[in-house]
């Protein structure tokens, strides 16, 4: 088992330091504000994907669980939400 030693927690400290993140944010800080609307809408899509994939994830898994358990009764109820999307 390894031991990390003071050299290696130093050069740690050293790495995350919040000067370094200042200094960071200094020099990127100005290109963000003025184009804060494209970043915003980029956040907002990634929010938007991470919604869809966690709605397709949920969506698929209880539709095979259902299928392979023979429930028809909540295949009927899934299958109208699996449509509504591809209707749209």
């Amino acid at each position: 088992m390894a031991f990390i030693n003071e050299q290696q927690i130093s050069d740690l400290k050293q790495e995350l330091a919040m000067k370094n993140i200042k200094q960071t944010f200094a020099l990127i800080g100005p290109f963000l504000l003025k184009r804060w609307k494209a970043y915003l809408g980029l956040v907002v899509l990634m929010g938007v994907d991470l919604f869809l994939t966690l709605a397709f994830a949920w969506f698929f898994g209880h539709i095979t669980d259902a299928a392979v358990k023979s429930n028809f009764t909540l295949l009927k109820q899934l299958v109208p939400i699996g449509i509504c999307p591809a209707a749209a």
